[in-house]
């Protein structure tokens, strides 16, 4: 499908900031103008919420395929396919095959990390003899 790329803001909110402080208009106009910029930050980030969502999530399953520990590895692709399930319910029209396999990727992680997490936390009994062949 078509990419989706973030939408820069019209004037940076730096800009707006030494433009409104320069001038000596009157207290209104400062008011007015820092409206419109709050305005546009909320346009802005009402545009590109879903392709920030996206990147987001982009990052987390990266940053798990570096961990060497499983469990990380597993809670950050979670989070990256839930990230990829927010991003497809957001934008229009809604792909229902990527939804459903971002939450299948998602669940199976889920039930590996509850597996994880089970098995981290058992008791495990040894005979002598097994404790000294293991030691």
């Amino acid at each position: 499908g078509p990419q989706t790329m973030p939408q820069p803001l019209k004037h940076s909110i730096m800009e707006q900031a030494t433009s409104s402080s320069s001038s000596h208009h009157a207290s209104s106009a400062s008011s007015n103008t820092s409206n419109t910029t709050y305005s546009r930050m909320y346009n802005w980030w009402k545009q590109n919420a879903a392709v920030l969502v996206l990147n987001f999530g982009s990052l987390c399953t990266l940053t798990g395929f570096v961990r060497s520990d499983v469990l990380e590895l597993r809670a950050f692709s979670m989070t990256g396919s839930l990230s990829s399930v927010a991003y497809f319910v957001l934008t229009a029209p809604t792909r229902y095959a990527p939804i459903l396999w971002s939450s299948l990727f998602a669940t199976v992680n889920g039930v590996k990390i509850y597996q994880i997490l089970y098995e981290r936390n058992a008791k495990v009994i040894l005979s002598g003899r097994e404790e000294e062949i293991f030691v």
